[in-house]
């Protein structure tokens, strides 16, 4: 605490009181901090065994200006008249404030890319100051917006903004496909490629109308399916990798073309394959001799086979569901006997008349197998073999043998105690 002497009154001028009167003194304040300073008033006690006080507070306030703080409308500007952020007259908002962070008084002018352009003052009063600068519609560049402030001791201090002038474009495109072939040979495996293309735009997100083509073109460069690109954002396309109907197998190349309203043209682009060996085969059989439940057991087969992945399938679909056992012969290979058959495996299913059906005793020795039973919901079974060995294989037929058997008895599990088999069913699937 600083102390400042007083002298004492005379108390001949003060009516006989001792102490009676007014006494001035000054104080300097600079090396005291910013806020609030407290005065205290004390006389000296002198015979008296009591000190009279009086205490007063002040704000010492830093009028100088520290630094500048300045807000723009926009940063980013595109004169293209489609009612997007196409206002090219920029609204600057400037405050002076002091090292607290408090509005002072203070002038400012504003230069645009070096030229002082305005001027303006707060005065006395601690306001902010609002300046309206016009860019050029028509030069498509960064500009640099200086504004310098003074304060009230004459302190300066400067701030700089970047406003960019753009053209209403795109800026990039890719093109995309689902996979690297295609296999047209309509058997469900990879019939077709989905070519996807993407266009963003300098407006991003706001979507843009544009002019551009998609083009598949063979490797002498002539186009064979084309498409019209009239947006930007995401669009996507299906190309069934056939030339005038026909499967010609080879090389081909994808190629974007695509232009906003403004700037210049984006090109992207890709290649695939077109495969005249076919990936694998569907065919579906119905067992002419069973056209309801009266007659048989089996309704249809569903045979796929896919070399590429190396995976071969039958989906069973059977008239009924009732009884207690069955067990299915599957064989794949050149013939429809699947007595002779390279490839064949058999499985049994217990149980397939009650909700909770399962599959015992996959049978499949060194062949990988999933089944799946649902004879009781769907009077399904689906068998799949599938590995490395039977990738690439010249399958020409799917078999598919079933034997039912009922005992009206008890069935000993240890046992083939089987009464009788009242039918067996042979279903051939043949490949298209």
């Amino acid at each position: 605490m600083d102390t400042i002497p007083v002298s004492p009154t005379d108390p001949a001028t003060n009516a006989g009181f001792d102490y009676v009167g007014s006494q001035t003194c000054s104080v300097k304040v600079g090396h005291f901090s910013y806020g609030t300073i407290k005065f205290i008033a004390q006389r000296d006690p002198g015979f008296e065994d009591y000190v009279h006080s009086w205490p007063v507070q002040i704000k010492y306030v830093d009028t100088r200006l520290n630094s500048l703080r300045v807000t723009t409308s926009s940063k980013k500007v595109f004169p293209y008249r489609d009612g997007y952020r196409d206002n090219t007259t920029i609204k600057l908002t400037v405050s002076g404030v002091n090292s607290s962070g408090v509005k002072v008084p203070f002038s400012a002018k504003v230069a645009l890319n070096g030229k002082t352009i305005l001027k303006k003052s707060s005065g006395a009063k601690a306001k902010s100051l609002t300046f309206e600068v016009k860019v050029n519609p028509k030069n498509y560049v960064t500009n640099k917006i200086r504004v310098t402030g003074t304060g009230s001791t004459l302190e300066t201090r400067a701030k700089t903004v970047l406003v960019d002038v753009a053209l209403t474009g795109i800026n990039k495109a890719s093109v995309l496909v689902s996979q690297a072939a295609v296999f047209p040979f309509r058997d469900g495996f990879q019939d077709s490629a989905r070519i996807t293309v993407s266009a963003s735009t300098t407006t991003s997100p706001k979507q843009l109308k544009t002019k551009g083509t998609l083009v598949v073109k063979n490797t002498v460069g002539k186009v064979v399916k084309s498409w019209n690109i009239k947006h930007s954002g995401t669009s996507s396309f299906v190309w069934n990798g056939r030339v005038n109907g026909r499967i010609v197998p080879g090389k081909y190349f994808i190629a974007l073309k695509v232009a906003g309203p403004q700037g210049k043209t984006i090109t992207s682009g890709t290649q695939i394959k077109v495969s005249d060996q076919e990936a694998g085969w569907t065919a579906v059989a119905t067992d002419k001799r069973e056209w309801s439940i009266s007659e048989g057991d089996v309704k249809s087969v569903t045979a796929k086979y896919n070399k590429i992945t190396g995976e071969a399938s039958l989906l069973v679909h059977y008239w009924r569901s009732s009884y207690d056992f069955g067990e299915v012969n599957i064989g794949w290979g050149k013939t429809c006997n699947s007595d002779i058959n390279e490839l064949t495996a058999s499985t049994d299913i217990y149980a397939v008349g009650v909700l909770d059906g399962y599959v015992s005793d996959h049978k499949f020795g060194k062949w990988g197998t999933r089944v799946s039973v649902d004879v009781y919901d769907n009077k399904t079974v689906e068998y799949t073999i599938y590995g490395d060995h039977i990738k690439n294989r010249n399958f020409a037929c799917a078999s598919i043998s079933t034997w039912w058997a009922a005992d009206t008895y008890h069935i000993d599990w240890d046992c083939d105690c089987v009464t009788r088999i009242y039918n067996e069913d042979a279903v051939s699937v043949k490949r298209k």
